[in-house]
């Protein structure tokens, strides 16, 4: 299993809802996982690393205000035939990390905020996105993550988006001054939302002349895509 995952949530559910579900942590993944099944048509959705994502209406869904979870993924379903089945999961990053460095803002003048809006709010328990309401404040990024030898400033996690409607917005003193249509810039830069694992992206910000630079994580260097508002 991963490094990248602390705690893995399985739901079981048949055709009349969930009937199971458990979560295991690292010291248990050394050994089998065993628990009785009634034979027929089964789904297990796995859920790794649920922080503050809430179950609601079979659906694990983003509160307003906070950021997705760092979560990976697996939904299967299985036709339960024999007296023993054995079952391998294999979580998948569900998320996006976008990092952020800010150029033109001077915080000593003025208190700036930024919000990353979206109306992708989290998954169901087929692996579908849920379509809601998602704002999240874009936070200052821990020390400890370092890419290609600079610091990105701010992040954000996201969910997989289902459309370009993602915005980054600017506030300053309570006031929007900026709107940014970030999903679409990062679909022509070449996001694919179909591949199973998403990739992280970073960003920089130009409030001085109002563009957007964007890079897919490891290819910093390489695929540079600005975008002028």
């Amino acid at each position: 299993m991963s490094q990248q995952i602390e705690s893995v949530h399985l739901i079981f559910q048949s055709e009349k809802g969930i009937f199971f579900q458990d979560t295991l942590f690292p010291e248990e993944w050394q050994r089998p996982y065993e628990i009785p099944l009634k034979k027929g048509r089964i789904s297990l959705a796995v859920f790794c690393n649920i922080q503050n994502m809430q179950l609601c209406n079979d659906a694990y869904l983003i509160p307003i205000g906070e950021q997705a979870d760092p979560i990976h993924t697996d939904f299967q379903w299985l036709d339960l035939t024999h007296e023993t089945e054995t079952l391998h999961i294999l979580p998948k990053k569900n998320h996006i990390t976008l990092f952020m460095n800010l150029i033109g803002y001077h915080p000593e003048k003025e208190t700036l905020e930024i919000i990353i809006q979206g109306t992708a709010q989290g998954y169901d328990l087929n692996g579908n996105v849920v379509l809601g309401s998602f704002s999240s404040t874009v936070q200052p990024t821990p020390l400890a993550h370092i890419v290609s030898d600079r610091l990105p400033e701010f992040s954000c996690r996201i969910p997989r988006q289902k459309d370009n409607k993602l915005e980054l917005i600017v506030r300053v003193r309570d006031s929007i001054t900026h709107r940014f249509p970030l999903g679409q810039a990062m679909m022509d830069a070449g996001l694919n939302m179909q591949q199973e694992t998403l990739d992280d992206w970073h960003f920089t910000l130009d409030l001085s002349k109002l563009s957007l630079t964007l890079d897919i994580e490891d290819w910093i260097e390489l695929n540079p895509y600005e975008v002028n508002f």
